[in-house]
């Protein structure tokens, strides 16, 4: 899903982010991605998380490990 918020739903409510992840230079986001997995009765949260790959982007930008 685009949208982070469920409301303690399997599915996301809305394709709205509301939840961040802040990154500053050198810093420079490779991926990021909304984690909706759940048992398949319930969601731990009323979010989904979220999460990213970073690099390192100062020059060449070296991947992060």
């Amino acid at each position: 899903p685009r949208g982070s918020f469920n409301g303690f739903a399997l599915q996301a409510k809305d394709d709205t982010r509301i939840d961040h992840i802040f990154v500053s230079a050198p810093w420079a986001v490779r991926h990021f991605a909304v984690l909706a997995q759940h048992d398949g009765a319930r969601v731990p949260s009323d979010h989904f998380a979220v999460a990213a790959l970073l690099n390192w982007d100062e020059g060449a930008g070296a991947a992060c490990e």
